[in-house]
């Protein structure tokens, strides 16, 4: 697995993410703090657990992307 560090939470003044296809298996709830992220594209992953909480923190999101994973609920 390829896993998101923590530290990419304190990418503040990121816009896009586009990290499909790498084998992730987790988001970091650090991912919360974003506060500029307006794209995020994490499809065709391995990620099998819920959206972190702190995503409601992402106000400026407009476009998710979390196809083609093995997300739950």
């Amino acid at each position: 697995d390829s896993p998101i560090p923590e530290s990419f939470g304190q990418l503040l003044s990121l816009k896009s993410a586009k990290l499909s296809h790498n084998q992730l298996e987790l988001i970091p709830a650090s991912m919360g703090k974003l506060s500029n992220l307006e794209v995020l594209e994490i499809t065709h992953n391995i990620l099998s657990l819920r959206i972190p909480s702190s995503f409601g923190q992402l106000l400026n999101l407009q476009v998710l992307r979390l196809s083609h994973n093995r997300m739950i609920g």
